[in-house]
């Protein structure tokens, strides 16, 4: 069949073909993608018996960090990307640079030599500092990660397990394969999630 669908895109309309059996995970930096990583790809330590419990290996392509999709990308894959409520999204860089972890740390230490130094995630002056410092950084990100907004449905990490089920959901509709019992693998994790299991500490945005 040559029918092509219609999908509601950023204000605009993008023609995309029917029935794409691949699934494509944008990695907007500090937007989950870790957590992207441990769904769908398979580390070689896991036992020769591991076996994926959502979607197989060959059918997900995720995006290096940093790296972008497009228009094109959706004429193959169905394209699924995640954002984090900026308050957040600061709160985790902040914690991640008094870690010394990431390139933006090491980036704004040339500017500002001591603004890790503490090494406290609750330095509420140097956070202040870091702001200032960081004013548009996770616009610019995902910007170059997503410079012409092609997506199919957006994951929020605040209901990262929710709203990836309904997004998986609408990929299966629309012609694509997934691993059976995956909804209520993802069930599961989002009940772990809700109580708390597997969190990483964070400082209040308030």
């Amino acid at each position: 069949a040559t029918a092509k669908t219609q999908t509601r895109v950023s204000a605009r309309y993008v023609r995309v073909p029917p029935n794409r059996t691949r699934l494509l995970i944008n990695h907007i930096p500090k937007c989950g993608g870790t957590t992207f990583k441990d769904l769908f790809k398979f580390p070689k330590k896991h036992r020769k018996d591991a076996r994926p419990r959502v979607a197989p290996p060959d059918v997900v392509t995720i995006t290096r960090e940093f790296g972008s999709s497009r228009e094109n990308d959706r004429m193959t894959h169905y394209v699924v990307a995640s954002l984090r409520d900026p308050c957040s999204y600061y709160v985790s860089l902040f914690g991640y640079g008094m870690k010394g972890a990431g390139r933006y740390q090491k980036q704004l230490t040339v500017i500002q030599p001591d603004l890790f130094r503490s090494g406290d995630p609750s330095d509420m002056r140097a956070f202040h500092r870091f702001l200032t410092l960081s004013a548009g950084c996770m616009t610019m990100r995902v910007w170059e990660s997503l410079p012409t907004m092609d997506v199919d449905c957006w994951v929020r990490t605040g209901q990262f397990y929710s709203d990836l089920r309904v997004c998986l959901a609408k990929f299966v509709a629309q012609g694509g394969q997934l691993v059976t019992g995956w909804d209520a693998y993802l069930r599961q994790l989002d009940v772990e999630h809700r109580k708390g299991k597997n969190s990483s500490p964070h400082l209040p945005c308030s």
